[in-house]
This record gives C-alpha cells, sequence and structure tokens, in this order.
C-alpha cells in the first residue's frame, strides 16, 4: 500500500455528498465526509475516504482493493462476503460491524474501535490489528493462526480453541484467554 499513497491532486473529489448509488464502481475517487446509503454492493478501486459513513449500510458481496479509510463510520454495516485487499482502516468506528465468511488480503486496522464486530468465517493473509478494540467479537470459523492482536484490546472472544490456536497474544492478555479456555489456576 505504501508504494501506491493515495494522492487528493491525483483523484477525483467529491466532498459532503450523500451517495445511494451503490450498485456503481467507483475508481481513484477521494471520497471527502460523504455518506454512503440503502443496499448494494459497493466496488471501489484506489480510493480514498476521509470521515465517510457507511452506518447501518447493507453492502455485502462488495470488492474493495487499494484503500484507505480514515476516521469513517461503520456502525452496524454489513460487508459479508466482501472481498478486500491492499486496505488501510485507520482510526475508525466499526462497532457491530459485520465481515462474516469476507476474504481480506494485507488489511491493516489500526486504531479502529470493532467491539462487538462479526468476523467468522473470515480468510486472510497479511491481516493486522494495531491498538484496536476487539472486545465481544464473533471469530468462529475463522482459524486464527498467525494473528497478532498483542497490542490490542480483547476480552469475551467468541472463538473456538481450535480457532485460537496459534493467535499471537502478549503476557498481560493470558489471563483472559485461560480463562476463555476455562483452564483453572491453583494458587
Amino acid at each position: 500500500m505504501k508504494k501506491n499513497q493515495l494522492v487528493k491532486e491525483q483523484l477525483n473529489v467529491v466532498e459532503g455528498k450523500t451517495i445511494t448509488d451503490l450498485d456503481l464502481e467507483y475508481e481513484n475517487n477521494w471520497f471527502d465526509h460523504c455518506v454512503f446509503q440503502n443496499e448494494g454492493s459497493l466496488s471501489f478501486y484506489q480510493c480514498k475516504f476521509i470521515g465517510c459513513d457507511f452506518s447501518n449500510g447493507q453492502f455485502s458481496n462488495s470488492h474493495m482493493l487499494f484503500c484507505e479509510f480514515e476516521e469513517c463510520r461503520f456502525l452496524g454495516t454489513d460487508l459479508s462476503t466482501t472481498g478486500l485487499k491492499d486496505i488501510i482502516f485507520k482510526d475508525c468506528t466499526m462497532q457491530y460491524m459485520n465481515l462474516n465468511n469476507s476474504i481480506l488480503t494485507r488489511v491493516n486496522f489500526n486504531n479502529c474501535d470493532l467491539k462487538n464486530a462479526a468476523l467468522e468465517g473470515i480468510e486472510f493473509k497479511k491481516l493486522v490489528f494495531d491498538e484496536c478494540n476487539l472486545i465481544d467479537t464473533e471469530w468462529l470459523g475463522t482459524k486464527m493462526s498467525g494473528l497478532d492482536v498483542s497490542t490490542c484490546q480483547v476480552s469475551n472472544f467468541f472463538a473456538s480453541a481450535e480457532d485460537l490456536s496459534g493467535l499471537i497474544i502478549d503476557a498481560s492478555q493470558s489471563l483472559e484467554f485461560i480463562a476463555f479456555l476455562k483452564i483453572k489456576i491453583k494458587e
């Protein structure tokens, strides 16, 4: 993603609009404080989003490639069965977002609030969570081996012990996962 940093001067700028025509493909756009409404599949290629609102949208089966989202809202947004590749989410509010059964490749979540998000059955390569809120997230059917959540807030993961195998945590998070696995520590 760093090779292809999105520069405002090189993109079509869309500011302060409510976008309801969602079954179109958007390419090389800079969306500034726009609202995305209705239902439909989203298709974005090389787009940047600043302060946009996707809340409560039904956008399953979408495709996004080489996109950046900063300070965007995805409260209750359905992005299930979506393909995300080379995506950065920074400082986004994503509580109750649904990414179930999506495929994420080289996706970074930086300082995002994903509390109560649904991440069941996702497939990922090079997925990064840095300083995110992952409290009460659902991971059933997602093989978390190699996933590093050591800088994140974690508690009440909904996942199987098999799904958690290989998850990378820090020492301060270990008690949370010991309790999850119903392991008792003898004093």
